[in-house]
């Protein structure tokens, strides 16, 4: 019997983390009247918002993950074979060609929820970015490292570029 009940559970938990992208979503609306909408409170707010959105994209990829080990071992099995499946909270018991194409629909949807919060990452960290570009904001150690020496045409700096590298 091949059981695969706790995607069910995935369900449950991809609403609850489309509730949190609608969320993050509505973040983005706010508007300070100037123009410049979020990048008001932005020094503030994107940040941990980005952190959450990839919080939520991490998420939807363990559970892309799951659906596909899933899928992969139903491939394999009879189709008139006995699977389990949760749906909405309660066990059901279907047949492995009832919940296999179920199963790659629902990754499919996940997919496509993950390709656009990849954009969506990608978009407001280089908002971030050029915010941070824009007003000279520095995090503390992120600028202070100094650029490594540039080996000379000699090969003397070659000593300098291998400092706390050990060789046998």
């Amino acid at each position: 019997m091949v059981r695969a009940g706790t995607l069910g559970e995935g369900t449950q938990r991809t609403n609850a983390l489309l509730e949190i992208i609608a969320g993050l979503m509505d973040f983005t609306s706010h508007s300070q009247g100037d123009g410049d909408g979020i990048w008001w409170r932005c020094p503030v707010d994107l940040q941990p918002w980005l952190y959450g959105l990839h919080g939520v994209w991490r998420d939807f990829s363990s559970v892309c993950l799951s659906h596909s080990l899933v899928i992969d071992t139903l491939r394999d099995v009879d189709p008139t074979r006995k699977c389990y499946r949760m749906v909405g909270g309660v066990l059901v018991e279907r047949t492995v060609k009832e919940v296999l194409p179920a199963l790659e629909s629902n990754k499919e949807q996940i997919n496509k929820i993950i390709e656009t919060l990849t954009q969506q990452l990608q978009a407001k960290g280089q908002e971030l970015n050029e915010f941070r570009e824009k007003h000279n904001i520095r995090v503390m150690g992120e600028d202070d490292q100094k650029p490594p020496p540039k080996e000379s045409a000699d090969g003397a700096g070659a000593k300098t570029s291998s400092a706390g590298v050990l060789v046998s």
